[in-house]
């Protein structure tokens, strides 16, 4: 009869002592990750949720990337659930990434979205480190971007492109930057069949 007690009991401590499996640490990850940091009711946020969803539809949960979670993020003190939004977020990234890689539309349209994005954020950072001469930046960035996309229909590489900003005189090295990745994203604008880039500059304002 003791003997059957200790057997209990030592049971008992081993189950309770035995390592988590891993599927037991992914949820753990994913339930720190679903606490909203900003409620003071303790709500839960779901997006880590979907991201899951989103991810396991391209078959990017696997064992692999299940213990680069764990291994990264399980038993850090505060961040554990900001580590797994970022490390599901990164995946799925990379997984889309990898299923535009396939269709050529896909690959124009994302390559097009960069391209918006970059010249906007160019024009941004050129306005606002030039706030007393914003007039003649906006003319010579439009002229540029215009050129960049007249150049490109007319068999300029975007090497040469690249090239000639970089030779261009009078330009300081940070406008000079800025300006080489306006006239390259609105080559690229053109390309993708943007004929004129300024019409995706949006208002700042």
């Amino acid at each position: 009869m003791k003997i059957a007690c200790y057997v209990s009991v030592l049971c008992f401590f081993i189950s309770a002592c035995s390592a988590p499996t891993i599927q037991q640490k992914r949820d753990s990850l994913l339930e720190n990750a679903s606490v909203n940091p900003y409620s003071s009711t303790g709500s839960q946020d779901k997006s880590i949720y979907d991201t899951r969803a989103k991810l396991i539809q391209y078959g990017g949960e696997t064992p692999e990337f299940l213990k680069r979670l764990t291994d990264k993020c399980y038993g850090l003190p505060y961040e554990s659930g900001q580590c797994a939004i970022n490390v599901y977020s990164d995946e799925l990234k990379t997984k889309q990434d990898e299923a535009c890689d396939k269709e050529s539309s896909c690959v124009i349209e994302r390559e097009t979205k960069s391209a918006i994005d970059n010249l906007n954020q160019q024009y941004y950072f050129v306005m606002a480190r030039n706030q007393y001469d914003q007039a003649e930046f906006d003319l010579n960035i439009r002229a540029l971007c215009k050129a960049a996309g007249i150049g490109q229909r007319g068999g300029i590489s975007l090497m040469q492109v690249e090239y000639d900003v970089n030779q261009e005189p009078g330009l300081s090295p940070e406008v000079r930057g800025q300006f080489r990745e306006i006239a390259m994203s609105c080559w690229t604008l053109s390309k993708n069949g943007i004929a004129d880039g300024t019409t995706k500059i949006k208002n700042i304002y």
